[in-house]
């Protein structure tokens, strides 16, 4: 397995450089939120995978990823 890089933050912290996927916040209302992760818990998944199974169909809805899987979200 790699070698994860890291770098040094401010004050000392490690901050892990994403390779992989890059990073995208997501703003909702609080009960939105609260609402996925209730979801998340009752179907024994991560609110980080509902969120990509929704771009997903959003996507595939929009004429989009039709030849891809799920996992390349």
């Amino acid at each position: 397995m790699d070698d994860i890089p890291e770098a040094t933050g401010r004050a000392g912290y490690k901050t892990r450089v994403r390779v992989e996927k890059p990073h995208v916040s997501l703003y909702a209302a609080p009960e939105t939120l609260l609402a996925i992760k209730r979801l998340a818990l009752d179907k024994g998944t991560t609110a980080q995978a509902l969120y990509r199974r929704g771009l997903y169909l959003m996507l595939q809805e929009n004429g989009l990823y039709l030849d891809k899987a799920e996992d390349d979200v």
